[in-house]
C-alpha cells in the first residue's frame, strides 16, 4: 500500500505536487496557529480560490492526448513515418507524403487533436501534386512533451518541421493550420521567410482570447474572477508570459507573403470577430473568406469542393509566384 501511494505521488507533475504539498502545509499551519475563526475562513477561501485557479490552468495546458485511429493509407496515400527534434530537444513525430510537385504544404492540427485530424485536407492537396508534412505538436499525439502552450512553444515544432523540409532541398513551402494550428502557422511565417504562404482556419488572436472563448463555450465560465489568475498560473507552470502570444505583434512581418483567413460566421468556439481582427491586422496581400452555417473548423465539411478550389487556387498562385529566394 505504501509503495502504491509513493508511485502515485511520483507520477504527479511537479507543479501539481508543489501545490498539493503547499496546500497541506498551509492547512496545517492555519489549524495550529490561527485561532480567529474569521481569519481561518478567509485563508481557507483564498486557498480554495488558488487551488481552483491552478486546476483551471492545468485544464488549459494539459489537453487529453488524442491519437487518431487513421493513417494516410486509409485516405489512399502512401507515406513514411518521420521525426525531428526541436531546438529545445522535443522529439516531434509525423508523416511525410510524397507528391508530384516540388511544392510542400505543412498541415498544423488543432489543440487537443493530432495530425490525423488533417488527413481530409492532406488528401485533396496531395491529389493536386503537393508534398505533405503532417506532425503532432508537443504534448499531442505521438510527440514528446506533457503540456500545450496554445502556440507559444509550438512555434518551435513548426520551425523544426520547416528545417526538416529545407534539409530535403524543398524551398517552396506553404502552411495550413486549424484553430491553434492556424495561429501557429501565422506566427511561424512571421518568424521565418521560408514559409511562403499561409492558410489559417478558425485561428485565435492571442492566448488570452483563446482561453476566454473556449471557457465561455464549454464551461459557460465568466472572464472574472477566475480566468486571469488561471492564465497567469499557466504561464508560471510553463515559464512564459501568456501576453507574449499575440498575433497583433507579429502579423505585419508576414507581408509581402500572402495569407488566406478562413472563419465560420457561426463559430461558437472561436468567434468570427477573431478572424476579422486577424485579417484587419495583417498586411497585404491578404484574403478573407467567411463561411456561413458552419461550426468551428467545419468549413470544409460545409463547402466541400468550393473549399478545395479556394485553397488550391490560393496555394497554386502563391507558391508559383513567391519563393524564399525572392523574399527580402
Amino acid at each position: 500500500m505504501v509503495n502504491s501511494f509513493i508511485e502515485r505521488l511520483m507520477s504527479y507533475n511537479y507543479p501539481a505536487l508543489i501545490v498539493l504539498i503547499s496546500s497541506l502545509a498551509i492547512v496545517f499551519v492555519v489549524s495550529k496557529f490561527v485561532k480567529s475563526l474569521p481569519k481561518r475562513v478567509t485563508i481557507y477561501l483564498l486557498l480554495i480560490f488558488f487551488v481552483y485557479c491552478f486546476k483551471a490552468s492545468q485544464l488549459i495546458i494539459s489537453p487529453p492526448r488524442f491519437r487518431s485511429p487513421y493513417s494516410p493509407e486509409d485516405f489512399g496515400m502512401e507515406y513514411r513515418d518521420i521525426n525531428f527534434l526541436t531546438e529545445d530537444g522535443i522529439d516531434i513525430r509525423g508523416w511525410y507524403i510524397k507528391g508530384t510537385e516540388k511544392r510542400t504544404i505543412i498541415l498544423c492540427h488543432p489543440y487537443g487533436m493530432d495530425k490525423g485530424d488533417c488527413l481530409p485536407q492532406a488528401r485533396f492537396l496531395n491529389r493536386a501534386g503537393y508534398n505533405i508534412l503532417l506532425f503532432d505538436f508537443r504534448g499531442h499525439g505521438n510527440s514528446e512533451g506533457k503540456y500545450s502552450s496554445l502556440g507559444y512553444y509550438e512555434i518551435k515544432d513548426l520551425l523544426a518541421g520547416v528545417s526538416f523540409l529545407k534539409e530535403k532541398g524543398e524551398n517552396r513551402i506553404g502552411a495550413m493550420g486549424f484553430s491553434m494550428g492556424g495561429t501557429v502557422a501565422l506566427l511561424g511565417a512571421s518568424l521565418t521567410p521560408d514559409i511562403n504562404a499561409v492558410v489559417s482556419e478558425g485561428a485565435y488572436l492571442s492566448f488570452h482570447s483563446a482561453v476566454y472563448s473556449f471557457a465561455k463555450c464549454y464551461y459557460h465560465a465568466p472572464k472574472y474572477p477566475f480566468l486571469p489568475p488561471a492564465i497567469w498560473t499557466a504561464g508560471i507552470s510553463l515559464r512564459f508570459k501568456p501576453k507574449e502570444l499575440n498575433l497583433k505583434h507579429h502579423l505585419h512581418k508576414i507581408s509581402p507573403r500572402p495569407i488566406l483567413i478562413i472563419h465560420s460566421r457561426e463559430d461558437r468556439e472561436m468567434p468570427v470577430s477573431e478572424g476579422m481582427e486577424i485579417f484587419n491586422t495583417a498586411g497585404e496581400p491578404k484574403y478573407l473568406w467567411i463561411v456561413s452555417d458552419a461550426e468551428h473548423l467545419e468549413c470544409y465539411l460545409k463547402e466541400g469542393k468550393r473549399y478545395e478550389e479556394k485553397v488550391l487556387d490560393f496555394f497554386a498562385t502563391s507558391l508559383r509566384t513567391i519563393s524564399s529566394s525572392t523574399i527580402p
